[in-house]
């Protein structure tokens, strides 16, 4: 049973997972010509549909799609060791180093006109008024990112090696930034590749969820009880 901390983290995780998996379905179809694309009876006045460029305009917008998932669920299993931090009104010096490093730079980087109202009882407001989710990422993650955002909180590093999230992320940010078209991008992947890096997605989160809620349930945020 998940943590109450993570376990609208998991649900939206699902959902996205599914949304993602939905427009793949179509787009592979279409790529394999299961299905076709046309005009509405009511449009027949617009120009012809162009099948390779729509296909290939498709297939570039699943990295984008693939990168949400990632950037999200990453951010929001933060967020909810941090709502655990809270609701639990864990003070500075209970933190494991890892974790004290972590608020100190979250300090730093805050505004101060908006972290000093909010701390009255700085010794355990100083943990979760610091941080902001938002704060956290910004178009940077794949699989290397990921560990070293678990070495720096102490958790398990997850199972297999992402490696598919480096061109999900590459990708997603070439098209973000305009540095390629979506017809270049499109026209470099089968579906049959864009559904492999699928499946590397949702196995690798998986288990950096999975790895986050144990975090959580084991209170391994705390400095370690000494034998």
């Amino acid at each position: 049973m998940p943590t109450a901390a993570m376990l609208d983290v998991l649900n939206d995780f699902d959902t996205r997972i599914r949304e993602v998996e939905n427009y793949f379905a179509h787009v592979t179809r279409l790529d394999d010509g299961a299905i076709e694309l046309s005009p509405a009876p009511a449009a027949g006045h617009l120009p012809a549909i162009d099948k390779d460029v729509w296909i290939k305009t498709l297939k570039a917008s699943c990295f984008l799609l693939m990168y949400n998932v990632v950037e999200s669920t990453t951010k929001n299993a933060i967020q909810a060791i941090f709502d655990d931090l809270g609701s639990n009104t864990v003070e500075f010096d209970l933190c494991r180093r890892e974790v004290r490093k972590i608020v100190l730079t979250n300090l730093k980087r805050a505004s101060i006109d908006k972290a000093v109202p909010a701390l009255s009882r700085i010794s355990v407001d100083i943990v979760v008024k610091t941080f902001d989710k938002n704060e956290l990422f910004s178009g940077n993650l794949d699989a290397k990112k990921i560990r070293e955002v678990t070495r720096d909180y102490g958790i398990k590093n997850p199972r297999g090696d992402g490696s598919q999230l480096l061109p999900i992320k590459t990708n997603r940010n070439d098209l973000a930034h305009g540095n390629k078209s979506f017809d270049e991008v499109g026209r470099e992947y089968s579906s049959a590749q864009l559904n492999l890096m699928l499946r590397d997605l949702k196995r690798y989160m998986s288990s950096f969820l999975i790895n986050v809620d144990e975090y959580i349930s084991n209170k391994e945020y705390l400095v370690p009880a000494v034998a």
